[in-house]
């Protein structure tokens, strides 16, 4: 069968007299079509609708009804032509259904089975859209369109997409921009049912490019701003908003450690504070903000990590706070500013994280790479991020490229090998052993899987 939207070219041969005459009018016809048909068959695979269902929705109109005891998996996958998020019905492991455009690390999450995610189109008609999605039947509704133009991305493995948060109630969608007019950062506020605006704000900003993200502390909202102004010195900034939007206080450049990106997420800490964690993405010093009750900031304990590692992920528990580096390292920061800490793998930073995902609350799935001779040791474990005991381990052949979980499912997705098509495995939460029979995902040219969004379980 011909690859979809390629036309099927059928040459009937005409028998006449003089054979050898006619042969070579068909072989000079055949030689005309080949460039054509050779052209054809180049554009057809780096297209992304190649990777998917036959009956390609571009609008997403189509739901999809998965059986009663199966759960649906989101994988991100990324081409020349433009990203497409895919849905996967586990274990029959069939492509039900292809969503354009979604970049996979923008989404956010009203419940287990309501999600929000930003798609931009780039463009002389370059469009910011924020689209809300029910995971288990795929329908879906465009809630806000913006066509103003932002900034370029200043991106150091912070976001590039329109920032989301959920208010604490979730009836309010957040949504933050850097705005290229003034150039400035906008921040609104709208109806997360009818996708109305409610209110908005903006300050200016001085930056050629720029970051925005965003979390919810309590009832407030935590705007972090990276920004690269025309000196080439990065400018960073952390505003408080409550849920109107209006300003409460505000950390600036010289409230905030040089060099070093801070989590716009705050975790509450002991006697009334709130806790972030700021580090260098290839540095040797990561930082444990203190802030009162009213933002503002109270204490700050750097800590110097021995080998140039960065911090991955973090937790708060009670009086200290957890990080878990690239080097597979627990560094803990207690409330008197005490450090402890301890190697998950090979001393001296020689085991790296391949993938660290967070799969639930302080809870990471991860892969160990040792950096020795010999064989590379490829376990996966779930970590505990606030104290960094290990809650189960397993021996892997496989090369993960990410996680996901939800509830008592976790799915891994593995890189094929020799060329093959990557799989997906569901694992058992206690064991990490393999459930069932892994599900060998669709392959195209120039179309690379990249990771997995969300998972709606069947339960």
């Amino acid at each position: 069968m011909p690859p979809p939207g390629i036309a099927t070219l059928t040459l009937t041969r005409r028998h006449n007299s003089d054979d050898s005459g006619s042969d070579r009018s068909e072989n000079w016809a055949i030689r005309r079509l080949i460039p054509l048909v050779a052209a054809l068959a180049l554009i057809a695979p780096s297209c992304p609708r190649d990777y998917g269902p036959g009956d390609y929705d571009p609008d997403a109109t189509r739901t999809f009804t998965p059986g009663a005891d199966e759960d649906l998996v989101y994988v991100s996958a990324n081409s020349p032509k433009g990203d497409s998020d895919y849905v996967v019905a586990m274990p029959r492991g069939e492509t039900v259904a292809r969503i354009d455009g979604p970049d996979r690390r923008g989404w956010v999450f009203a419940s287990a089975t309501l999600a929000y995610y930003p798609m931009m189109r780039h463009g002389p008609d370059s469009t910011n859209t924020i689209h809300r999605i029910d995971l288990r039947t795929g329908s879906r509704a465009q809630m806000v369109t913006d066509g103003r133009l932002g900034l370029p991305f200043f991106d150091e493995g912070g976001p590039g997409f329109t920032a989301l948060a959920l208010t604490a109630d979730k009836g309010g969608l957040v949504v933050a921009r850097v705005i290229s007019a003034g150039p400035r950062v906008w921040v609104g506020r709208y109806d997360a049912a009818s996708g109305s605006l409610e209110t908005e704000r903006s300050w200016p900003i001085a930056a050629i490019a720029a970051n925005v993200r965003l979390a919810v502390a309590g009832n407030d909202i935590v705007v972090v701003t990276s920004a690269l102004p025309e000196s080439g010195r990065v400018v960073q900034e952390m505003r408080f908003l409550d849920s109107s939007l209006r300003e409460l206080t505000a950390l600036s450049e010289s409230d905030l450690p040089p060099g070093e990106r801070c989590s716009p997420a705050l975790r509450p800490f002991e006697g009334g504070r709130w806790a972030t964690v700021c580090s260098a993405q290839e540095g040797r010093y990561a930082s444990v903000l203190m802030l009162d009750g009213s933002y503002r900031l109270s204490s700050r304990v750097t800590v110097k990590l021995d080998v140039r590692e960065r911090v991955i992920a973090w937790a708060a528990q009670g009086g200290s706070v957890g990080m878990l580096t690239d080097r597979a390292r627990h560094v803990r920061v207690g409330v008197d500013g005490g450090l402890a800490s301890f190697w998950l793998g090979q001393p001296d930073g020689r085991t790296v994280f391949r993938i660290a995902r967070e799969i639930a609350p302080a809870v990471v799935a991860v892969q160990f790479n040792v950096i020795a001779e010999g064989e590379p040791i490829g376990d996966i474990a779930i970590l505990d991020v606030s104290t960094g005991r290990v809650v189960a381990r397993a021996a892997s052949a496989d090369t993960a490229i990410d996680f996901v979980g939800a509830g008592d499912r976790l799915y891994v997705l593995v890189a094929g090998v020799g060329g093959s098509a990557p799989r997906l495995q569901r694992l058992d939460r206690e064991t990490l052993a393999p459930v069932g029979i892994a599900a060998t995902l669709p392959q195209r040219d120039e179309v690379g899987v990249s990771g997995l969004i969300a998972l709606a379980t069947s339960r």
